[in-house]
């Protein structure tokens, strides 16, 4: 009797012990989506290695904004829907869209940093051995 229950002990407590991590790592894509959403996040640099490009204070700048819905768009005119994913320990932005003459675009970059003013985005290109970072400020 004592072994069974010595059993159902330890199924519970890893049972418990798994149900708080996925609570923890809910929590953590709430607060990430809470920081990302009804803003207009622009871009201010892009950084691949060594070359560094500006692009604040310019009269077109780049912007993308996401909604609660899950839903975004931005200054090219691509639309779709984003979700945020946590894979390899690193939460990652998934954003499937379309042009505005239909053509599909799918991305997927990994979340640096969010908070409620700075947003720091990579993603290696195909080919390229050199991250690319993505600076973006919102406003």
């Amino acid at each position: 009797m004592k072994y069974i229950q010595s059993i159902v002990y330890s199924i519970v407590l890893i049972l418990s012990l798994w149900s708080c991590n996925k609570r923890v790592e809910l929590s953590r894509e709430n607060l990430i989506k809470q920081d990302l959403v009804d803003k207009f996040w622009y871009l201010e640099t892009k950084t691949t290695g060594t070359t560094t490009q500006s692009f604040a204070r310019q009269a077109t700048s780049y912007f993308i904004t996401f909604s609660k819905n899950n839903t975004t768009i931005d200054s090219d005119g691509l639309q779709g829907t984003y979700s945020i994913v946590f894979v390899n320990d690193k939460y990652q932005l998934n954003v499937i869209a379309k042009t505005i003459n239909g053509n599909s675009i799918n991305y997927t970059n990994t979340l640096v940093l969010v908070n409620p003013t700075t947003m720091i985005q990579s993603y290696t290109m195909t080919g390229q051995a050199e991250s690319t970072l993505l600076f973006f400020s919102a406003k």
